[in-house]
């Protein structure tokens, strides 16, 4: 079991989400609530028309949110593809940049997308380094298109192909760009201009030459003894059958007018060839895709705006992450006690000086609050802002300050306790949709693990179909850097999980990070595969022909991670044992003992070696897994139990009972390790149980499947088992908030 170290993270800013009817809303989460209410997108929004542009307020306050924004927005965005067709200037850089007030259109943050995302926040945050209250700050694209030319997605910049081509400027055929001016030098004046032509390739280009005396085309030659036309695959396309006799008039060649020109006696009136129509750059427009205004806003709350008794609000959820931006600022510029020097409490009420913060982070305010005359309690809790912090030593005017009011003294030092430390005893990890919440709870996991802030395995299971991600979660956790596992779409990695692997790619060098897909390519096409390794990554698969295939080839690897020396105690659940597999998924993790998912007949002869002379939990009643099928694995196990119940709640608080007895861990007969937490996630959408089964396994924290209610089994289970667990996590939104609550008094988290 590893022991937790719970160290502070950059906030992750999402959308909440809720269940209506069995469908997922999405609702805009307000990023600047904080900032008395401003609004952020948290998403890259579409090119829209410009009566359509999404405008909102952002507090000036709250710029350091804005600044995280806008490089999300910009480092996410598609890139420009390496295409002839295509600025070279563009090339590989993103289609979104900045614009601050009426400065031009920010190519610093436009060339820092080609670099790295640390880059592009520098860029930004150098851009509204001076913005003022009133100014608008866009997210501008630049102006694109997306192509699809065979098997690829091609982003360009232009409507028309404009450049030549290398073989073209090397071919030396009759419609060559070589054969069409060998025919051209029958024309009398021709020769009287050109004095030879061909592909140089010392210099990778055609080049013409002119004759001495010609000076107003081309370009003066290195030498200095003429000038020459030189064509490379940069330079736009000509049309040679026409040439300019003057500075914006052209004469076409197979016309008399060529011959009849004086261009002999008077070279200096030639001014080369004519740009070829189709040369002509039609840029598809910039476009503003978001507006923000600056407002002066506020920053005071009544403790009521922060926390409702049991759970940080919206807004205090905010708070809570700039909190531990605070800290993530503090280690960053290695200052010396962060938690201490990131986080100050001041009690408004008093002196209004000292920071009355305990000197380790996370204890409780242990100093008694004063009333004001209004019987209220005041508090200005002063935060190192991420963006401003320079240097070891933290100055005042790096401190943003937020005040809160409140009647209540023991429930605002809950809340005060929670700032100080960065941690909240109970806390929503959920984002815009699955794929957002499992990079959320992947983030947690890195940090309270304390072994994988740059994860350099990662598990990627369907997240829309859980048949072959049962069998991930003791993979993940098999890894020495506790895998994330994070969610995909069949043919396409979705947007939450792709920026999450940039992220991480903008931490390390990508190939040392390796990508293991649990599923076959029903599950997981060859498609995100070749999208992953387009990434840079390195990619393993791990799948068969049906689930239980897939589930050994798992079992198989974790033998591998384990030296070969194989697992000793193993999980069996039904093959629509998906529920089972989740209540169980957190424990198999820590054990880091394989879930093998037997067939819809039971377990294959494979199936059955897989769990020869081993421990074997079957999970699940006769429905899930036969009595013939729990027989057969009793003949070649060294101890077979079941554990289950009538339903899945009750098969929940059976699994509770059984691995976490005991005050949930004390005097576990399978894991001795104190439980730290409780995770709730929803039972009727199994995905997000899933994803934080690594959670469940740092903290030794069971996994309660309940969405609207708990059942008696259930609470049974919590409050006999709870007694020492001190965090509560809801994973993943849709959970009734009564569920968290009744969790959260059971542990005597509720003030």
């Amino acid at each position: 079991m590893r022991k937790s170290k719970r160290i502070e993270k950059k906030r992750d800013v999402s959308q909440k989400k809720e269940k209506n009817g069995g469908k997922e809303i999405m609702n805009k989460k307000r990023l600047s609530v904080v900032m008395a209410g401003a609004m952020l997108a948290s998403s890259v929004a579409p090119v829209l028309a410009a009566e359509e542009v999404a405008k909102s307020e952002v507090t000036l306050a709250n710029k350091g949110l804005l600044i995280n924004e806008l490089t999300d927005a910009v480092w996410n965005a598609v890139r420009y593809s390496d295409d002839l067709r295509v600025d070279k200037n563009l090339r590989g850089k993103s289609v979104y940049t900045i614009q601050v007030g009426t400065n031009a259109v920010s190519t610093t943050v436009r060339d820092a997308s080609a670099v790295s995302r640390t880059a592009v926040q520098k860029a930004v945050q150098t851009a509204l380094e001076n913005v003022k209250v009133g100014q608008v700050v866009k997210l501008v694209d630049l102006g694109h298109k997306e192509v699809t030319e065979g098997d690829k997605k091609v982003v360009l910049s232009h409507e028309t192909t404009t450049k030549y081509a290398e073989s073209e400027l090397k071919s030396t055929t009759d419609t060559s760009l070589y054969g069409e001016l060998t025919k051209l030098k029958a024309k009398a004046n021709f020769e009287a201009v050109v004095e030879g032509f061909g592909y140089d390739s010392s210099r990778n280009a055609f080049v013409i030459t002119l004759k001495t005396g010609v000076t107003n085309a081309g370009t003066a030659k290195a030498d200095g003894t003429g000038r020459e036309v030189v064509l490379t695959t940069e330079s736009n396309r000509l049309d040679l059958t026409k040439y300019k006799y003057s500075s914006d008039k052209g004469i076409n060649i197979s016309e008399e007018s060529w011959d009849n020109q004086t261009l002999t006696g008077n070279l200096g009136n030639f001014f080369g060839f004519v740009e070829a129509e189709n040369a002509k750059n039609d840029r598809i427009p910039t476009s503003t895709v978001k507006e923000y205004t600056l407002t002066s806003g506020g920053t005071s709350f009544e403790l009521s705006d922060l926390y409702d008794g049991v759970m940080l609000t919206e807004k205090g959820q905010d708070l809570l992450s700039l909190a531990k931006d605070a800290i993530a600022a503090a280690k960053r510029e290695n200052v010396t006690t962060p938690e201490k020097a990131a986080i100050q409490i001041v009690d408004l009420n008093g002196d209004g000086t000292t920071d009355i913060s305990s000197s380790t982070a996370g204890n409780s305010i242990t100093a008694t609050l004063k009333k004001d005359s209004k019987g209220k309690y005041n508090v200005a809790v002063k935060m190192l802002n991420y963006y401003k912090a320079d240097g070891t030593t933290i100055e005042a005017t790096e401190l943003d300050t937020y005040t809160i009011s409140a009647d209540n003294e023991a429930a605002l030092k809950v809340v005060l306790k929670w700032l100080d430390g960065a941690h909240a005893n109970v806390e929503e990890l959920s984002g815009t949709d699955r794929y957002a919440t499992a990079v959320k709870i992947a983030k947690e996991v890195a940090l309270l693990d304390g072994t994988a802030t740059t994860p350099k395995n990662i598990v990627l299971v369907n997240g829309d179909s859980l048949v072959d991600g049962l069998a991930a979660s003791p993979l993940a956790s098999s890894f020495a850097d506790n895998a994330p596992i994070l969610l995909t779409e069949t043919d396409g990695l979705p947007k939450a999980t792709k920026s999450y692997l940039n992220e991480l790619i903008d931490q390390q060098k990508n190939d040392t990070i390796t990508v293991h897909i649990v599923g076959g390519t029903s599950a997981v096409s060859d498609s995100v595969k070749k999208e992953l390794k387009g990434l840079g990554l390195n990619v393993a698969r791990y799948g068969g022909s049906d689930r239980e295939a897939t589930s050994l080839a798992v079992a198989e690897k974790i033998t591998d991670l384990k030296g070969g020396t194989g697992y000793t105690e193993a999980f069996v659940v039904g093959a629509t044992g998906e529920a089972d597999a989740m209540s169980v998924a957190g424990k198999a993790a820590s054990m880091d003992a394989p879930i093998i998912v037997s067939g819809f007949n039971g377990l294959s002869e494979d199936g059955l070696e897989s769990v020869e002379k081993k421990v074997v939990h079957v999970i699940g009643g006769d429905g899930a897994v036969s009595e013939d099928n729990f027989n057969n694995i009793k003949d070649v196990a060294t101890k077979v139990r079941r554990i289950s119940g009538s339903d899945r709640k009750a098969t929940n608080a059976a699994v509770i009972n059984t691995f976490y007895e005991g005050s949930l861990g004390q005097g576990s007969d399978i894991d001795s390790s104190t439980t730290e937490s409780v995770i709730v996630a929803k039972d009727d959408v199994l995905i997000d149980a899933l994803t934080s089964a690594n959670l469940s396994a740092v903290q030794n924290a069971p996994i309660v499947l309940a969405t609207n209610s708990l059942s008696e089994a259930q609470l049974n289970a919590v409050v006999n088992n709870a007694k020492y667990a001190k965090n509560v996590y809801q994973v993943g939104g849709g959970v009734a908030r009564e569920v968290v609550k009744t969790v959260a008094q059971s542990l005597g988290l509720v003030h």
